[in-house]
């Protein structure tokens, strides 16, 4: 197919359609051969290990194409607990990711044998998982780890202890937001870690849809009159949180940024607010299914 507009707008076109609308790449990568050449390195922009079939693309890719294609492309990866990768492969397709941005690991993944390939992902800047799994145990929870130094967001799965981890979270030179679970925080946690980590710009606690009347209670008895400070009710995480954010919409970290904007310009008041966060990741998407609690100035 000839091109009618020059090679960098068409470029873009093809990328934004794609980024945008995922479920036309199908369609897109057999236009033309150097359309092809620019869609496919985004079928493996994020890549979710969370069924049989999903693995069994990615253990083709990786058998098929080069490892400066794979490294070049994947810039998010996703771990389910569902995932079939053995920790063998699990461990092979981290190696080849010198790129990744984001890293979601689950109970599931191997803890010891993470942490050597870990040390060597200096771009990633968001990381949601367990610390007692990544590190095998709370005794050996080690925030000095290379891997935290260059993270600016991270959203801690399980139980949080502060005694131990607060110091830790302080020394982390690039963290401004941070989101903990709610079932596995003490009552002083939020101030103290508000106090504390003078760096953050956002902390939020998380709950699932299942707990969403404790998040209620939390929202309007906080522990702290800190802006920074917002409840979280989600849903699913891989639809509410994360492929959100990784196709450019609204995740829940920049919705929670523009309702502390909100916050801070005295727009929200009156009783407990529930605020929908728009995206703008998905035609048939108009409203995420999670939200924002607080308990709004007197």
């Amino acid at each position: 197919m000839a091109s009618i507009f020059p090679p960098e707008l068409e470029r873009e076109i093809f990328e934004t359609t794609a980024i945008l609308h995922p479920q036309t790449m199908p369609t897109l990568l057999p236009v033309a051969h150097r359309v092809l050449i620019w869609i496919e390195p985004l079928l493996y922009r994020f890549i979710i290990l969370a069924r049989g079939s999903i693995d069994e693309v990615v253990r083709r890719a990786m058998r098929v194409k080069p490892a400066s294609f794979l490294e070049a492309s994947i810039r998010h990866i996703c771990i389910s607990s569902s995932s079939r990768f053995s920790k063998e492969e699990l461990c092979a397709l981290l190696r080849l990711c010198t790129k990744l941005v984001s890293l979601t690991t689950s109970q599931a993944v191997p803890a010891s044998e993470l942490l050597p390939i870990l040390a060597g992902m200096t771009q990633v800047r968001k990381w949601t998982g367990s610390l007692v799994d990544l590190f095998g145990g709370y005794d050996t929870i080690d925030l000095s780890h290379p891997f935290f130094r260059y993270l600016t967001h991270m959203d801690i799965i399980g139980d949080f202890e502060d005694d131990r981890n607060i110091p830790s979270l302080v020394a982390l030179p690039a963290l401004t937001h941070l989101a903990l679970c709610g079932d596995g925080v003490l009552d002083d946690t939020v101030p103290r870690v508000l106090e504390q980590c003078t760096q953050l710009q956002v902390l939020v606690i998380v709950y699932h849809a299942i707990h969403a009347v404790t998040a209620r209670q939390i929202a309007a008895r906080p522990p702290t009159d800190d802006l920074r400070f917002v409840v979280c009710v989600y849903h699913n995480y891989l639809d509410d949180q994360w492929k959100i954010g990784v196709r450019r919409g609204t995740d829940f970290w920049s919705a929670a940024e523009t309702f502390i904007a909100r916050k801070r310009r005295g727009e929200i008041g009156g009783a407990l607010y529930e605020f929908p966060i728009r995206v703008s990741s998905s035609k048939n998407c108009s409203t995420s299914s999670y939200y924002f609690l607080e308990r709004p100035s007197e």
